[in-house]
């Protein structure tokens, strides 16, 4: 089994790659697998099992890192305008503030414990996450309707 978060690049806020990449920089996925998955897990650097004999041993994943997301995240032009903890920018002629919504299997309890871990770093790198837990046939309906 894997986890993954997805991430909709059709959304102004994160059609720009290197907020995408200050994300991923910005989840401690270490310290998620020692917390939540109490040891048991391996970071991958793209949605293959190493197992398999085509997954590329060479690609490394994302390092946790505040600062890196804090950079991309500037160069992309967020910054915190109004000094309240969330970076912000100007979209379509409107103040944005960088809030995410994570939908999150109301059943799943490692799902729920992930979220709330990566919570906490975003917003040391000044992006708010909004978790919203749901059943999951009413995620499957989300996904179909986008």
């Amino acid at each position: 089994a894997y986890a993954c978060l997805y991430v909709n690049n059709q959304n102004p806020k994160l059609s720009d790659k290197r907020v995408r990449r200050a994300i991923a920089h910005a989840i401690n996925v270490d310290e998620i697998i020692k917390t939540v998955y109490n040891g048991y897990g391996e970071r991958i650097a793209v949605p293959l099992l190493p197992s398999f004999s085509y997954y590329d041993k060479s690609l490394k994943p994302v390092e946790f890192d505040i600062q890196k997301a804090k950079d991309l995240l500037a160069e992309a032009g967020w910054k915190d305008s109004n000094n309240n903890g969330t970076v912000d920018k100007n979209i379509n002629g409107e103040l944005t503030e960088l809030n995410l919504t994570c939908t999150v299997s109301a059943a799943s309890e490692t799902g729920k414990s992930t979220l709330l871990l990566a919570q906490g770093t975003l917003k040391q790198a000044g992006i708010n996450l909004e978790i919203v837990p749901k059943e999951f046939t009413v995620i499957m309906d989300d996904v179909r309707k986008d």
